[in-house]
């Protein structure tokens, strides 16, 4: 499993991005049935596991370990250190459009915490010279976000590379969160099929990578 630096300074959590050597849920995770949008779940006292319908899992029950599944899609990990909130967040394109970064700081400013406060991770994901889109993926990034050229490239007259990586970076600084505070594990899952499952690479495959977060 990979760590981030960053988060490896928070004692009372434990955390990991998930490999080929760890793709089975550990039995105390709670994971969802992941949708590819912006709901979020708030884990407390039931450890159901698979609930349907979310792209977004915070607690801050102690003893929780909560984590989603990917395969070039970006995990994101985070840590609100003060309230001792974490999250675990799915973003592919589709998230990443409907600005699920946001999402999760608004949740936690909610819950009393502070965006200024988080640490982020950006795990591993396929990366800006892989990922490889069209205008019916793009054309809506263009229109929602003015800051477009720094994630979105034009290739040919009908394919743009998307760097979500980037993209969900940059609403995590727009939305509050000091750049210092955000870690980016720069290693593309289409790239590196000694480390990862790519869903890009292998086509439709199931085999997922697990990543979590728990408080301890």
């Amino acid at each position: 499993m990979i760590q981030s630096p960053l988060l490896t300074t928070f004692s009372f959590i434990n955390h990991a991005f998930g490999t080929l050597a760890d793709d089975k849920i550990p039995s105390d995770v709670v994971t969802v049935k992941q949708v590819h949008g912006t709901y979020l779940y708030f884990v407390e006292e039931d450890r159901e596991i698979e609930k349907p319908g979310y792209d977004i899992l915070m607690t801050e029950k102690k003893g929780t370990r909560i984590g989603v599944k990917t395969a070039d899609c970006l995990p994101i990990l985070m840590v609100e250190p003060k309230k001792r909130i974490i999250v675990a967040a799915h973003a592919g394109w589709r998230g990443t459009l409907e600005k699920i970064a946001r999402t999760a700081c608004e949740e936690i400013t909610k819950r009393g915490g502070s965006v200024e406060n988080l640490s982020v991770a950006l795990g591993p994901c396929i990366g800006g010279r892989c990922y490889e889109v069209e205008k019916e993926v793009a054309l809506p990034f263009q229109k929602k976000f003015p800051n477009h050229p720094s994630f979105l490239t034009r290739k040919s007259e009908t394919k743009w590379l998307l760097d979500i990586g980037r993209a969900n970076r940059d609403e995590f600084i727009a939305a509050g969160v000091k750049p210092e505070k955000i870690d980016q594990i720069d290693l593309c899952t289409h790239c590196r099929p000694d480390l990862f499952h790519s869903y890009r690479r292998e086509g439709k495959t199931d085999k997922r990578m697990v990543n979590f977060i728990g408080l301890l």
